[in-house]
């Protein structure tokens, strides 16, 4: 057979060229269609300033690139160590106001050993202040049912000073007074004479339920910067609570087992608070649902969140 001219030589060379080429190209586009991640530019990350609002898992809808990983379960958030609400007090805490006559010897001197006593207690006390009406005898008030036990045990702590006192359910007029809050009344001298009188019967009413307690969810990781410009607390209650039912109470937990809270009022609005924490660390809520004509109130379970450091 004939040589094949060196033209029809070159032509078959190109064309074997051109179809070698066209397979390694349909080879890479099929890759790319198996495998689009991997080839996809990533987009830069952008994160706005972070709020207690954004705490909340990702929605599915927001990520459709990452389904694998949405579908895994999450992982739990980082939590204080274990029972680490179980030594907070169930009921409200306490605190004591003392009062004395102005102008009687030694009055102010007694109140502000009293004060001093109950702390080391482990009792918060504020700062005696005198009244100018005359005080005949010493007297110890509650103003919730649920704060009998802490009256006893004030008296108790007091000694002689209110042997003769009753602990009594004071009258709420005006303000509402804070769960836990205890009013000593000293007379002019140490001990009363006569035997106390007895104390009135108390009719019982049903108390409130307890605030179902929304966020920050239990375990819950916020940033501190989030913190500090405010952490929104929020819970549910019963459709016959009404705005300024709710007392918000704050504690920070930690080696010290004498709690002091770091917040502790009245709601500001329905079933919500923001509450400003300025430093790094576990905290621990709740809620006391009032019922001012009951003077009763119902406590809500403690819950706690972790406030991280901030970042550079």
């Amino acid at each position: 057979a004939p040589a094949p001219k060196p033209a029809a030589k070159g032509r078959a060379v190109l064309v074997a060229a051109v179809l070698l080429a066209g397979g390694g190209l349909a080879w890479v586009a099929t890759q790319k269609a198996r495998n689009p991640a991997e080839t996809a530019p990533a987009s830069p990350a952008t994160s706005a300033a972070p709020t207690v609002a954004a705490m909340a898992p990702p929605n599915a809808a927001e990520n459709p690139a990452a389904p694998a990983q949405e579908a895994a379960p999450a992982q739990p958030p980082s939590e204080a160590p274990a029972g680490a609400t179980e030594n907070l007090p169930s009921g409200a805490m306490v605190r004591v106001v003392i009062t004395y006559p102005r102008g009687a010897a030694g009055a102010t001197e007694r109140a502000a050993a009293l004060s001093a006593e109950l702390e080391q207690a482990g009792l918060s006390a504020g700062a005696p202040f005198p009244l100018s009406r005359p005080v005949t005898a010493s007297s110890l008030s509650y103003f919730f049912r649920e704060d009998r036990a802490a009256a006893l045990r004030v008296q108790e702590l007091a000694g002689e000073r209110l042997s003769q006192a009753v602990p009594r359910l004071g009258t709420v007029e005006g303000a509402l007074p804070r769960p836990g809050a205890i009013e000593v009344e000293l007379s002019a001298t140490d001990t009363s004479t006569g035997s106390p009188s007895p104390a009135p019967e108390e009719a019982e009413a049903p108390g409130p339920e307890a605030a179902e307690l929304a966020e920050p969810a239990n375990g819950a990781t916020l940033p501190l910067a989030a913190a500090q410009r405010g952490v929104v607390l929020s819970w549910r209650t019963t459709a016959e609570a009404q705005p300024g039912c709710c007392f918000v109470e704050v504690v920070p937990l930690g080696g010290n087992t004498n709690r002091r809270a770091v917040f502790a009022a009245y709601a500001e609005a329905a079933e919500q608070q923001t509450v400003r924490l300025s430093r790094p660390g576990q905290y621990a809520w709740r809620i006391l649902t009032v019922s001012r004509t009951a003077q009763r109130y119902t406590a809500s379970p403690w819950r706690h969140f972790l406030v991280g450091e901030s970042t550079p």
